[in-house]
Order: C-alpha cells, then sequence, then structure tokens
C-alpha cells in the first residue's frame, strides 16, 4: 500500500491519471523499442586488451545494459509522478531516482560512457536530470545539507563533462551555496557521508575553481573521520551509536566492510584534488592509507572483503570489495599509493570480484542497503551495487593505460601529484575519452 490512511481515492484516481499528461516529456530519449541498449554490446578482444582488461569491458557492459532494461528507468513517469507535492505527503517509502542509491549507479554509467563511447548510459542520467530540472535529492525529512542528496550532484558534474547543457549545475551550485551561507551546518556522524557530499563538492569545486568548496570538502572529511576512527583497529566505526557502545564496552567493536569501504572511496576521491600544503591532507592521507591497509588484510582467503571485518573467514561482499578495489586503484592512478607495493594484491580482489558479475549483469553477494554488516543476496540489481563495480572497473583499466595523458577523472581533477587543483575553467566538451 502506497498512500497512508485518510487519503482520498478519487485524488490517488486523478493524480494517477495525470501523471503521464503532466510529465509527457518524462518516458523520451530511448529508442524504437523503449529500450536503452550499447551498440557494441559483446564485441570480442580489441587490439590492446589484455585478458584482464578485456574480462574487465565484457563485465562492464554486461552490468550497464541489465541497469539500462529496468522498468523503473525505462518508465520513469511511473516514479516522477510521486514527487508532486501531494502525492509525496501521503507517500510512503518513495523511489527517489535522484536518492544516493541512484546517484552512484549514474556516476558509474558516466565513467563507462566516457571510457567506451557508448551514448546510451549518458543519454539515459541525462534525461533523468532534465526531468527532474537537474534538481538533488531533498527529502523532506532531512535537513538541506544532508550528503546523501549531493551524490547525485557528483554524477551531474561528470555529466557535464560530455553532455553540457545550460544551468545543468545551478541546481547543485545554490545548495552548495546555502551550505557554505550556513556556517555551521550540521555534522554528519556516520561514516558513509565521507563518500557521499564530499566528492560531489570536489568536482564542483575542481569545476567552477572554488577554493573555498575545496576547503570545505577537506574539513568536512576530516572532522568525520577524526570522530569515527579506531586507532588500535585503524578502521572507522559505522556511526556515533557503534563508538559509543565501543567506548562503553557492551559488547566487541563492531567494524562494516562497507561502511570502511565507503571511508576509503570518498577520502581517495578527496585526496586527489587536495593540494600537498592544504592542512587537512597529512592527517586525511594517514587514514586513508592506514585504513587501506587494515583493510587489506582482512580480506579472505578469495581476496573479497566480508561484511563483518571482525570475521574474515565469512564469505566476501562485493560493494565492500568493489569499495577497496576502487579506493586503492584511484590513490595509485592519482599518484599517492604505491603501485609497487598494492597493485597486486588489488588486481586480485578485482578479478575475483569479476567472478561475481553474471552473464545476465546481475551481481552476487551484494547487502542491500544497510547500516552494518548483514547477509547478502545471491542475485542483485542494486543500482548502487552496479555503479559501484563500474566505477571500480573503471579505475582497473586507468591502471593499464600508460599512453593516456595524466587522466582527467570524473571530477575534471588532474592526476599529477605536483596538480595546482584549482586551474582557470576550461572549454566543455575537450576532455572525452580522456581518462
Amino acid at each position: 500500500m502506497i498512500f497512508g490512511k485518510g487519503h482520498n481515492p478519487a485524488v490517488v484516481v486523478v493524480l494517477g491519471l495525470m501523471a503521464p499528461l503532466a510529465l509527457g516529456a518524462c518516458s523520451g530519449g530511448t529508442d524504437q523499442s523503449g529500450e536503452w541498449r550499447l551498440r557494441s554490446f559483446g564485441r570480442p578482444a580489441q587490439a590492446g586488451e589484455t585478458p584482464l582488461t578485456f574480462r574487465t569491458r565484457r563485465a562492464m557492459e554486461q552490468i550497464v545494459q541489465a541497469q539500462l532494461r529496468q522498468p523503473i528507468l525505462r518508465r520513469r513517469w511511473t516514479v516522477a509522478w510521486q514527487r508532486l507535492p501531494l502525492v509525496r505527503r501521503f507517500q510512503r517509502n518513495p523511489v527517489d531516482l535522484q536518492d544516493w542509491n541512484y546517484g552512484y549507479l549514474y556516476q558509474g554509467l558516466i565513467a563507462f560512457a566516457k571510457r567506451s563511447g557508448e551514448a546510451a548510459p549518458a543519454d539515459l542520467v541525462a534525461a533523468i536530470g532534465r526531468e527532474n530540472g537537474w534538481e538533488i535529492g531533498e527529502a523532506p525529512w532531512r535537513s538541506f545539507d544532508h550528503p546523501d542528496d549531493f551524490a547525485v550532484g557528483a554524477a551531474y558534474v561528470a555529466l557535464e563533462l560530455i553532455r553540457p547543457e545550460k544551468a545543468m549545475l545551478d541546481p547543485l551550485r545554490r545548495r552548495v551555496g546555502r551550505v557554505i551561507a550556513a556556517g555551521q551546518p550540521t555534522q554528519p556522524w556516520w561514516i558513509d557521508a565521507i563518500a557521499m557530499a564530499p566528492p560531489a563538492w570536489v568536482a564542483l569545486a575542481c569545476r567552477d575553481s572554488e577554493p573555498a568548496l575545496l576547503r570545505l570538502a577537506a574539513v568536512r572529511s576530516l572532522e568525520t573521520a577524526r570522530f569515527l576512527y579506531s586507532p588500535g583497529e585503524r578502521l572507522f566505526f559505522r556511526d556515533q551509536y557503534a563508538r559509543q557502545r565501543a567506548l562503553e564496552g557492551k559488547g566487541p567493536p563492531l567494524f562494516w566492510g562497507r561502511g570502511n569501504g565507503w571511508a576509503v572511496a570518498g577520502l581517495a576521491r578527496t585526496l586527489e584534488a587536495l593540494p600537498a600544503d592544504d592542512p587537512s591532507r597529512q592527517t586525511l592521507e594517514r587514514h586513508y592509507s592506514e585504513t587501506l591497509e587494515s583493510l587489506m588484510g582482512r580480506r579472505n582467503r578469495d581476496g573479497q572483503l566480508p561484511s563483518d571485518l571482525s570475521d574474515p573467514a565469512v564469505g566476501g561482499e562485493t560493494t565492500a570489495t568493489a569499495l577497496l578495489v576502487f579506493a586503492g586503484a584511484r590513490g595509485i592512478n592519482a599518484g599517492f599509493l604505491d603501485r609497487g607495493r598494492w597493485q597486486e594484491a588489488i588486481l586480485h580482489s578485482w578479478d575475483r570480484l569479476l567472478a561475481r558479475v553474471r552473464p545476465s549483469g546481475e551481481l552476487i553477494d551484494v547487502q542491500p542497503m544497510a547500516s552494518g554488516p548483514g547477509p547478502t543476496l545471491p542475485r542483485s540489481l542494486s543500482p548502487f551495487a552496479a555503479g559501484l563495480v563500474l566505477l571500480a572497473g573503471e579505475e582497473v583499466i586507468r591502471m593499464f593505460s600508460p599512453r593516456l595523458p595524466p587522466a582527467k577523472t570524473d571530477s575534471g581533477c588532474c592526476c599529477e601529484p605536483d596538480w595546482a587543483p584549482l586551474r582557470p575553467q576550461r572549454p566543455h566538451g575537450g576532455w572525452f575519452h580522456s581518462s
């Protein structure tokens, strides 16, 4: 049941009938069959591809094609009408295509589109953005600066590099302006937040040459990391409640695989843009390197990271492992993680992770959305899980692209170690295929 008690059935029926008309443009952008398709799906190995990069490309194609076929993305009016104010007032558990769950899928789709030259993934994200006026998430029960709301903003900044449209980043800029103007906004005390708002702020800071925004991303990441870090375990508690239980001795400390994966992935994305003399950099880099090393040591025999880090003997969890691979490969590609020490371990985990991608594009051993360790699903089409594997795959491919110039990442930031992060704004569209 979608609506709560006391709603008027007539209103529901009328809204349901009017929604496709009021949002008539929402289903545009698909091909004649109503589906988004990859032009080059199933190509054989190309010249210059190694067995690993070929398997990586094939797995990414399978994941993308499976996501493009999802009915909720092809018939988006069924979701878009739920955003009407009168509907949202009564709705329970709405599907929000602007939430972080889909924000990370969009980031993965755009990374794949930039790498492959495929139009469909970027066209899909662009269509969704237009339908929502390029607004980022804003659930009525959350504060305006809630980190989860910014995940889709990082996708729009990446998309703007290859599909520039007038004013597409204006809603993100307005929301960020509110955060900066607030002075002392709400501080998030959960570790996932490091991978939600800061990457979007870093991306926009690089795009617009805004040092204040880059500084905000670093400070927010540092405050959250310092509060939740456990020096003894060299891991992060998931949130303030897990930290408090450990401090009070109420059972053994509980450390979450995906939560720590979010932490190192978010830190890697912030670190690549911070100048060497930034006052936060040394501490953030120490948290990143110590946690990455601790996570590498807690993988199971198959090279996978478990959901419960206190028990490496349990089966691996796909999203935690994808975040670990992404964070390690990103550090190597950006130049602040030693390739000689870590590349073999990262590639081992990635090789085993590829075995968890089914030919159908479904992923094996995915923990659903949660706030701590838990069971996994044998088969999953989770949007954020798909996005995380795509982002990890892109970083792995970049590790084997020595002929390319220093890579421009999803934020538009250049990864030379001595790069001055905030350069004058560049023309649109000049970075296609450069990462």
